[in-house]
């Protein structure tokens, strides 16, 4: 398999209908409840490993690569998210992963982290378009998300991605304690946050507790600047680069871009708050 093949072209997998049957996601949740796998050989496993280079990846060439995997993972890429512009799955997962590779990819040097964190950030939402599908909204994510991704990363070799690093992916994703406290509707206090954060570390592996908050903020922030024109993706229908949502740096300028190159709250207090919540960069 050519996983990133040169130019943007159109990716009739991803541009397919975005509308996801229901019929289609009990098909999916039976496989999930039966241990079937989704992806049945090593392509994902494969797709991972290359999760290890020291350069930037392309983030339309890796969702496509993705979608590549299975005919259940295109569809599911290529389903809508909930939001009010008819996000597709796949472009917010790419400029998810293209905010990590701008503000957060050259912080780290190790090639396992570099690869546990891009692997967290290409699955984080996999259950969304299934849980819309099946429940008629994305309220209900979190257990269709956990669902695929424990599904997806029991295709992945030990010798890929450990147990350890497996367990550290799950942990960032099946936790949204910083939107929480940060997003402001939820109205969650600093002292709980805090405690929250807190009861997760002995839960983390010895090889990741040393760090887990930061980890903890990259996905984080890697996942709310997605929602904002400072990031884009490139649609498949015709293989354009195009702006993100700009709502959170528009209509609500909730984010802002730092003279760092960083994506940041625009209120001090937010950005004061997430570095108690998490370590500051």
């Amino acid at each position: 398999m050519e996983f990133y093949p040169q130019g943007n072209t159109p990716n009739l997998m991803l541009a397919d209908n975005p509308e996801l049957s229901r019929e289609f996601a009990e098909e999916v949740l039976w496989i999930l409840a039966t241990n079937e796998p989704l992806v049945a050989d090593d392509s994902l496993d494969t797709l991972v490993q290359s999760f290890e280079t020291p350069v930037a990846i392309d983030a339309y060439q890796t969702v496509g690569a993705l979608a590549q995997t299975a005919p259940v993972i295109g569809k599911l890429l290529s389903g809508k998210t909930g939001v009010r512009e008819s996000y597709r799955l796949h472009e917010h997962t790419q400029a998810v992963l293209n905010g990590f590779e701008a503000d957060y990819a050259a912080d780290f040097t190790d090639p396992q982290d570099k690869k546990l964190l891009r692997t967290a950030l290409l699955l984080q939402d996999m259950g969304k378009s299934l849980c819309i599908a099946h429940c008629g909204n994305r309220r209900e994510q979190s257990p269709y998300n956990a669902a695929v991704v424990d599904n997806l990363l029991a295709s992945v070799s030990e010798t890929t991605l450990t147990t350890d690093d497996k367990q550290t992916i799950r942990l960032l994703l099946a936790h949204d304690i910083l939107g929480g406290a940060l997003k402001g509707y939820k109205g969650v206090e600093e002292s709980v946050a805090q405690q929250q954060v807190t009861e997760l570390e002995p839960l983390f592996p010895s090889a990741y507790r040393d760090r887990y908050r930061c980890l903890m903020r990259v996905v984080y922030m890697s996942d709310v600047s997605a929602y904002t024109d400072y990031r884009s993706y490139v649609a498949a229908q015709d293989g354009q680069t195009t702006p993100c949502l700009p709502g959170l740096n528009k209509e609500y300028e909730v984010l802002t871009m730092h003279p760092c190159g960083r994506v940041v709250f625009k209120d001090p207090a937010n950005n004061a708050l997430l570095d108690r919540l998490t370590e500051p960069f």
